[in-house]
């Protein structure tokens, strides 16, 4: 019953046409489609030691943001974002200028650059070639988004397009990270 109140599915494990296919539900370009690679995300989530960093970082939904020059200055998990069953993903005027802020929202404390998070993702189709910082972009943007949770991921990915059309006049890039067969296969002990 929770499940259906906030919009959620069971995990399952998705093949990439099943990926492609909910992408194209939700209005996302396949040319900014990826997924995670458990096959190196789960090693780092396993070497991550304090419980409270795993939970972050384990979340289905959120949005990280890199600056110019690579850093990452934003990272929002949907559990600090408040609201049921609707996320409030815009509370702490997250999307209302550019660049995206913060706010008094909680960061995970494990920072990692726009090339160490590349080194866990895989484009899809796979023909797509790896996407590399080139420190033309203002603004580097990581959606997650998954399946499971359907309604939820709708309406992130619905903040993230207003905001770029919002701001049109800077160069954002956006990519969207399917993370729904980390859920399927996680086991993180």
């Amino acid at each position: 019953m929770i499940r259906s109140i906030v919009g959620m599915n069971s995990p399952k494990d998705l093949s990439d046409d099943d990926i492609l296919r909910y992408a194209n539900k939700y209005g996302i370009s396949q040319s900014e489609l990826w997924k995670i690679d458990t096959t190196k995300y789960l090693p780092f989530l396993r070497s991550i030691e304090d419980s409270a960093n795993k939970k972050d970082w384990l979340q289905p939904l959120q949005v990280k943001a890199f600056d110019s020059t690579g850093k990452k200055y934003v990272h929002f998990v949907n559990c600090y974002m408040g609201g049921f069953p609707k996320i409030k993903w815009n509370r702490f005027g997250t999307f209302d200028s550019f660049p995206l802020n913060q706010g008094g929202c909680r960061q995970p404390n494990i920072q990692v650059t726009f090339e160490e998070e590349m080194d866990y993702l895989v484009a899809i189709p796979s023909t797509v070639t790896k996407m590399k910082f080139t420190g033309f972009q203002d603004e580097i943007i990581l959606v997650y988004w998954s399946r499971m949770m359907n309604r939820r991921s709708k309406e992130l990915i619905s903040y993230v397009e207003d905001y770029r059309s919002r701001n049109s006049d800077k160069d954002i890039s956006v990519m969207y990270i399917n993370d729904d067969n980390l859920y399927d296969t996680a086991d993180l002990k």
